[in-house]
């Protein structure tokens, strides 16, 4: 059974936390929200383009006694080891941000509560509609930063709908592959926001 993925509370000890990221967007996203946390030291690395998840949480375990927090980022993608994936890095002491099916479902939350199954074009054309970002998804850096900023006043809200969405997956299923449309990443977006409050 699989133990539920809860990151500790931060305290006011300054921090340094690595997060290991499977692809370049959950980087580039994650690099422009550590740039407001003037408090704690964060780290982003990219594995190896195309990672699964797994090689994702062996470059996390693998330096896990260099930093006090880390944190895996990775989508499902139909991988076939990600349940595996998320139990390894739970029994090396690593914290989870997952979303099944991918991570472009964390951004949609902020505009939309759905939870149904969509597969990535689908989920890109939701998020390039006239109530969401307006213009066609794209994936390089520039872009990334354009909806990083179009939806930093957001946060909030999509924290808390993926968390219900979360929790009650985890009431009808133990399997997070099953979880489409699911994400974690909420976890660690709460995580870092209230260590910015705990160290001010």
């Amino acid at each position: 059974m699989l133990r539920k993925n809860r990151a500790k509370k931060p305290t006011k000890e300054i921090n340094q936390i690595l997060i290991v990221c499977g692809g370049q967007t959950e980087k580039i996203y994650f690099d422009l929200f550590a740039k407001k946390l003037k408090n704690v030291s964060v780290k982003t690395v990219n594995t190896h383009p195309n990672c699964d998840p797994m090689g994702v949480v062996q470059k996390a375990v693998k330096e896990k006694l260099n930093y006090k927090e880390i944190w895996a980022v990775f989508d499902y993608d139909n991988d076939k080891k990600f349940n595996e994936a998320i139990e390894k890095a739970e029994d090396q002491g690593i914290k989870c941000a997952y979303s099944n099916l991918a991570f472009e479902y964390w951004f949609l939350l902020h505009y939309k509560n759905i939870s149904r199954a969509m597969n990535e074009q689908k989920l890109k054309t939701e998020l390039g509609k006239k109530d969401c970002l307006d213009c066609e998804y794209k994936k390089d850096k520039d872009f990334i930063e354009f909806v990083y900023q179009k939806i930093s006043s957001k946060t909030d809200t999509a924290e808390n709908r993926a968390k219900i969405i979360h929790e009650e997956n985890e009431k009808n299923n133990n399997n997070p592959s099953d979880w489409q449309s699911c994400t974690t990443v909420y976890m660690l977006s709460k995580y870092l926001r209230e260590y910015r409050k705990a160290t001010t």
